[in-house]
Formats: C-alpha cells, sequence, structure tokens
C-alpha cells in the first residue's frame, strides 16, 4: 500500500513536472477553468480599428478578415504598436506617423531646388515642366538620356522626383513615402495618365469599405481633376499617416508585405492588382531589393528586383518585363507603345521579351486581350484568330476609319479572311476634355464601375476600305459617340449597324 502510494506521487510529481517545463517553455496557455487562451501572458482580443482599418491590412488579408480578428499585444510603444494575428500567421505593426521636417530641414530642401529655370539643361524637359500642374518646384537634372529625364524638387515643402518624358511630352511627380521607417517614392501626378503606370484608381480591397466620411485612410481614391491627368495629392499615402508594417515568417526568413502605395508609379497598375509583393530586409552589402509577387488569385508569380537608384526588373520566368516608355523616338518599341496607348494606357500594358529583347508577348490585362509574337514586328492576336498587330504602315482609308476611336486596326494574316483588318477599339474609355483637347479617359472610375459585357468593341473593315460592320448596338452607340465627340460628319454613312 505504501508502494503504491509513492508510485501514484512519483507519478503525479512527474506529470506535473512534464506540464510546468512545457508550460515555461511554450508562449500558449490553456486554461481549461476559465476557457482563456493565453499567448505570451498577454489575453486575446480583438485586433483594433487602427489595424484593420487601414487599406493595408485588407490589401493582404482581404475585406471578410478585416471585421473581427483575434490577436495577443506583443509590444505597445509610443512609436508602435506590435501584434500577432491568431489565424492569419502574421504579425501587424502598426507605427505612428513620421515626424514632421524640421526648420532646418526645410530651408536645406528650399535650398537645392532654388533658381530651378536655370539648372534644367534641356529645352524640352522645361518645356515638360511648364506643363506640369502638381504645383511642385523644379531644381536640378539628377539624370538625363535622349528620352528621359529625372528633376529633383520640393511638393508642399516635402522631397519630389520627376520623371520627364520627351515623347509624348510629360512629367510624372514621385513623392517620398514611408512604409515603417522605411522610405521610397509614390506617385502622386501625372500630366499624362496615359504613359503613366499608375492608373489613380484604388485596387482591389485597397480602401476601406466604412462609408464614414470622416475616415483618413490616406490611400482614399484620388480626384481627377481633368480627364487624361492623374492626381494623389489629396491623399497623399504613406507621406503624413501611421502606416503598416505586415510581416511573416517562411522557411527562408521574416518577410514583409510591400504595400502598394509604395510601389505606384514603380510597377505597372496591372501587377498591383495582380500580385501581392513581399521582401526581405537587406543583408550584408546587398545593394537592390527583391519582391516575390503572389498572385493574388491563379497564375504565375514574378521576381521584382530594385536597386540602389531606384530601378525596378521584373521577370516572369524566363521572360522580362519592357518599360516601354524607355524606347528612343523612332524606335519599334516606341512605335509599339504608341499603338498599344490607343488601346489602353501604359499602366495596363504589359510588354513580355526573352533573353535575347524581343517582345514575344504582350498582355492588356484590363481589356482581356493578348498577343503572341509570329513573325518580325508582328504579334498574333489570341482573343481575334486570323488577325496581327503589326508595326506595317495602316492604309490611309483604313487608318482614318480608326481615328476617332481609341484602338488600333489589326490585319489579317492571309487574303482568306473576310475581312483584311478589324479595328479593335475599348469598351472601357469615355470621352473627355483637357484645355479644349479631347482625350480617352480611362480611369474613371465611376464609368469603369458601370460598363457591363464585353471590354472591347470590334469593327470589320469592308473590303473597300470605306466603311465598318458595327456588330452590336453598344459597338454602334460607341463609333457614333466617339465621330460626334471629335465632330465628324456624315455619321449614318460610318457605319453598317446589326443588332440580331
Amino acid at each position: 500500500e505504501a508502494k503504491a502510494d509513492e508510485a501514484k506521487l512519483s507519478y503525479a510529481a512527474w506529470l506535473a513536472g512534464c506540464i510546468d517545463g512545457l508550460a515555461a517553455a511554450s508562449d500558449v496557455e490553456i486554461n481549461l477553468m476559465t476557457c482563456e487562451f493565453v499567448v505570451r501572458s498577454r489575453k486575446l482580443k480583438i485586433l483594433e480599428d487602427d489595424f484593420t482599418a487601414r487599406s493595408d491590412f485588407a490589401e493582404c488579408f482581404g475585406a471578410e478578415a478585416s471585421r473581427e480578428v483575434q490577436c495577443a499585444e506583443i509590444q505597445t510603444s509610443e512609436m508602435r504598436k506590435l501584434r500577432r494575428c491568431v489565424g492569419l500567421r502574421c504579425d501587424v505593426a502598426l507605427w505612428a506617423a513620421p515626424p514632421p521636417i524640421s526648420k532646418s530641414e526645410r530651408a536645406s530642401l528650399m535650398a537645392s531646388t532654388s533658381g530651378a529655370a536655370g539648372l534644367l539643361s534641356s529645352s524640352w524637359v522645361s518645356a515638360a515642366l511648364k506643363r506640369d500642374g502638381s504645383g511642385a518646384s523644379w531644381g536640378r537634372v539628377l539624370q538625363e538620356d535622349a528620352g528621359t529625364a529625372v528633376v529633383s524638387g520640393r511638393i508642399d515643402s516635402r522631397e519630389c522626383r520627376g520623371l520627364v518624358l520627351r515623347e509624348p511630352l510629360s512629367v510624372q511627380v514621385f513623392a517620398r513615402c514611408v512604409h515603417g521607417r522605411r522610405e521610397g517614392w509614390t506617385s502622386v501626378f501625372a500630366s499624362d495618365a496615359e504613359v503613366s503606370l499608375d492608373d489613380g484608381l484604388p485596387i482591389s480591397d485597397d480602401v476601406d469599405g466604412d462609408d464614414d466620411e470622416e475616415d483618413e485612410d490616406p490611400s482614399a481614391p484620388p480626384v481627377v481633376a481633368e480627364a487624361g491627368e492623374l492626381d494623389r495629392r489629396s491623399g497623399f499615402a504613406g507621406l503624413t499617416g501611421p502606416s503598416l508594417v505586415v510581416t511573416r515568417s517562411t522557411p527562408e526568413g521574416v518577410e514583409r508585405l510591400a504595400p502598394s502605395y509604395a510601389l505606384r508609379g514603380l510597377l505597372p497598375a496591372a501587377l498591383l492588382a495582380s500580385h501581392r509583393f513581399w521582401y526581405r530586409a537587406k543583408t550584408g552589402a546587398a545593394e537592390s531589393v527583391v519582391l516575390e509577387g503572389a498572385a493574388r488569385q491563379n497564375g504565375p508569380s514574378i521576381t521584382v528586383s530594385i536597386d540602389a537608384n531606384g530601378a525596378a526588373t521584373v521577370k516572369r520566368g524566363d521572360l522580362r518585363l519592357v518599360d516601354l516608355r524607355a524606347g528612343k523616338p523612332g524606335s519599334p518599341t516606341a512605335a509599339l507603345a504608341c499603338r498599344l496607348i490607343k488601346l489602353d494606357s501604359l499602366a495596363h500594358v504589359l510588354a513580355w521579351a526573352d533573353g535575347s529583347g524581343t517582345i514575344t508577348r504582350i498582355e492588356l490585362p484590363r481589356l482581356e486581350l493578348s498577343f503572341d509574337a509570329s513573325g518580325p514586328q508582328r504579334w498574333a492576336s489570341s482573343d481575334f484568330h486570323g488577325y496581327d498587330l503589326t508595326l506595317d504602315a495602316t492604309p490611309t482609308q483604313v487608318a482614318k476609319l480608326a481615328a476617332p476611336l481609341p484602338g488600333v486596326a489589326l490585319a489579317a494574316e492571309s487574303a482568306f479572311e473576310r475581312s483584311e483588318f478589324v479595328i479593335v477599339s475599348s469598351a472601357l474609355a469615355k470621352p473627355g476634355l483637357n484645355g479644349g483637347r479631347l482625350v480617352a479617359e480611362r480611369n474613371d472610375a465611376k464609368w469603369l464601375s458601370r460598363v457591363a459585357g464585353g471590354k472591347v468593341h470590334a469593327y470589320p473593315v469592308h473590303l473597300s476600305q470605306s466603311w465598318v460592320t458595327s456588330p452590336s448596338l453598344a459597338a454602334t452607340l460607341a463609333l457614333v459617340g466617339w465621330r460626334a465627340a471629335r465632330g465628324l460628319d456624315s455619321l449614318a454613312g460610318a457605319c453598317e449597324a446589326s443588332t440580331r
């Protein structure tokens, strides 16, 4: 009997030692009596609205996850709130707003951009900056080549950079943004939205669904001042408010989410809408940051390398993304860009090149169009079988028929097609005026939300090349509307409507 009692005591002591040892080594404690769950001596609670109302949170986890997320408080200080989210396998840190710029820093910044007119070397750069409507003050030309220039400046007492394009003559403004305690550049203005890689629109899950008018989320939708321009100055995402840093643990190490506002203007908006980007902290003497882009839905992953100068190299497998803005005037790349801009802005055009630098695939995700190389300076349409996008000169009569529309003429691959040409036009563009000039406004959020049906209209050109056939009532109305907006006559003879 004594031996039995001793055995029970030894077993109890052994079990208690095991439990105490596990409890000491674990961050998790479960009280079966009270059904309380504790992590690192911090009870679980609902994640504060300061975190879930942020666009970064919805961008990473989706709008559904923003409602009720349980978390454990890891740290709370004056500059940072750190929480561990249960079920999301991520930590979230809310950093306080960066300190305001000091008087000495403001004076130094203003001195560096004084006398801007005398520091600009090229006349075409000066002419482009005169068209700038952002209100920025410009200083030195930091870099210049035949088609582009980078200019330093300030906007609202903050440092900025201007990317000046020679063809078409335009300027894009990038302001300093903050993510945690890291700095970068974000797009805030473009005088010509068609050549900007930012479209001025929020991406999916990028804006808090709350209709509270007092919400001051810095990623709120921008106000477009004029058709054809891009204006995010009212938002200034990542510049003035707190910033959210989302981290996750992987076998390769700790990764951080790169929010969309920190990449706007650097990567095409189409990639920001289709992928989420994560990066790891720099190690050793590494001068570049590598972003791994995982598709939000089904699709291939991409890799982005950003060097010390802010230049990005985007790869998808063996293909490399081509910056169509970098083509020298008169080059095939510039000619291709001019054609594709007629369909959609460059923010939604992806041109992929192989190892030799030859563009082998062109994608326009917003219009659901794609083309594959079929010969020298020819790309076969995947959506209109038998027709190619080509850099060959378009016949004058066909060019006149296509001119009023926001689209391009595709040429038949062979003489056996019913039509030698078909004009493919965007159904997402609407007519707009900018300084008395008619432009195709492609980034109006309200307009895009109300467009139903197909994303493009296809108009077969008659063999006489004197008129086109409209396949639907919507296509007919679009053709009549664009011709009327351009002040063209003889509308009735421009198309043959078929509503069957």
